[in-house]
């Protein structure tokens, strides 16, 4: 009985302890830093010492924290990529740049590709109110300058607060390299830029070709994908469907490559398999504009990532990543045709039944605006002495082919000197087709003589 009072005093304490840490708000305030295969390392893998060899590694780096300020984020090299006799891979051999657009909020400072250096580096910058963000990076390593041998070395990232008590929080990765004979898988462009770039306008630019070096052979059957992270949009935010491009490779050997022409897909795509023991091969990619007449206009950007998925002597992982430009200039225009090259009424007989002469109108718009089709008549019909004939004997009418709009003139009406409305658009302002159909029939007491006018035909928004 002696011992109840203790008893008794402890229970409180505790649940006094309890309540008062019930009430406590923790601060959050931390860094993931995530390599593209996972785990804490960035492994180069199994790499050829080939002249101008590249491999690709892509890193993500997320943010969280509710201290409402401003923070950055900085990269320090703590041991360079070595061997363990203490040879450096060169300064500019181990490169790294942010992939523009991954973030949401802050700005990336090395949106230009950078070499890894010892001194601290500023990755990104949040903005004033330290919002919670992420960002892709990717380390490029050129194998041209680096000897075969096997390489380690550590990169530190550090979360750092800006006018803030808050403790700094850093992440540690390693990195891994083995540098052995010739083994690599070289993509290049046709003119050696990072860029795939079409553009509507210029006929030569309606295709662009990658090509595929698979050297050395990778002992194990692999696949190439094809994967494009975020939609073809303008900086207006407007999207360009994955649809308006397609493509199809040719020139392999030894494996099965998507030789039939596909779109492009928001999902994975398989563009090439190689054969059970991986042999060397090579091929090419080429990528061709599709129908761009009901796109809107713009540049539209994206990114276009190479993965190879396998396990032979390249570890899976990315290959390389390339931009995608489509360049979709405005369309605007108006097309008149007939079959006898204008407005023709030959050997006229007042004896004879009148005549016809058609014209097609033909509009190709992708500005997404209404717009309407005017005639304009410069004169009555009149010959050189200055005799005309009567504006109720040469008339007009509109037909429809399949037209999207509203035809003005679906009678015989007489064609008036001036202006005439004879189209407008829905109001999606689609392109369309309709026929125009004049009529000449030749008075009794008409002169002898050749009659002409001038009709013009304009397009214009409305």
């Amino acid at each position: 009985m002696k011992n109840l009072p203790k008893i008794s005093v402890i229970f409180l304490a505790i649940f006094s302890i309890l309540t008062l840490t019930g009430n406590v708000a923790f601060a959050a305030f931390s860094l993931s830093v995530t390599p593209f295969e996972g785990g804490q390392n960035i492994r180069f893998g199994n790499i050829s010492a080939q002249a101008n060899g590249v491999v690709n590694k892509e890193v993500t780096l997320r943010v969280t924290s509710n201290i409402s300020k401003q923070y950055r984020i900085i990269q320090q090299v703590l041991n360079p990529l070595s061997t363990v006799t203490g040879y450096e891979v060169p300064y500019t051999s181990l490169r790294v740049y942010a992939i523009r657009g991954t973030n949401k909020y802050g700005t990336l400072s090395v949106t230009n590709e950078i070499p890894v250096s010892l001194s601290r580096s500023i990755l990104y910058t949040s903005n004033t109110q330290g919002t919670p963000d992420s960002f892709q990076l990717v380390y490029r390593l050129l194998t041209s300058e680096v000897p075969a041998g096997s390489y380690r070395g550590r990169i530190s990232y550090t979360l750092e607060p800006i006018d803030s008590s808050e403790n700094s929080h850093t992440v540690v990765l390693n990195v891994f390299a083995e540098v052995s004979v010739e083994n690599a898988i070289i993509i290049e462009t046709q003119d050696n830029s990072k860029t795939i770039s079409l553009k509507h306008a210029d006929k030569t630019k309606h295709s662009f070709e990658v090509g595929f070096d698979i050297i050395g052979g990778l002992g194990q059957q692999f696949k190439i994908i094809q994967v494009i992270p975020q939609p073809l949009a303008s900086l207006e935010g407007k999207k360009l469907a994955l649809e308006s491009v397609n493509f199809n490779v040719r020139g392999n050997k030894r494996g099965i490559a998507a030789a039939q022409s596909t779109t492009l897909s928001k999902r994975e795509q398989v563009i090439y398999t190689s054969n059970i023991s991986g042999d060397p091969d090579n091929f090419i990619i080429t990528y061709r504009l599709g129908d761009l007449s009901w796109q809107r206009p713009g540049r539209y950007k994206t990114t276009l990532k190479y993965i190879l998925r396998g396990t032979g002597i390249l570890n899976s992982g990315l290959l390389d990543i390339f931009n995608l430009e489509v360049e979709n200039e405005k369309i605007f225009q108006i097309n008149a045709t007939s079959e006898t090259g204008g407005i023709n009424f030959l050997e006229l007989d007042p004896k004879n039944p009148p005549q016809i002469s058609e014209v097609l109108i033909e509009v190709k718009t992708n500005v997404g605006k209404p717009y309407q089709i005017t005639q304009n008549v410069i004169s009555l019909l009149a010959n050189k002495a200055g005799d005309t004939i009567k504006d109720k004997y040469f008339t007009v009418n509109t037909e429809s082919i399949d037209t999207k709009g509203d035809l003005k003139i679906l009678t015989k009406s007489p064609v008036k000197k001036g202006d005439t409305i004879l189209f407008t658009s829905d109001k999606y302002g689609t392109s369309t087709q309709f026929g125009i159909v004049y009529e000449l029939q030749v008075p009794r007491d008409v002169k002898r003589g050749n009659y002409s006018t001038q009709i013009l035909y304009s397009l214009s928004e409305i």
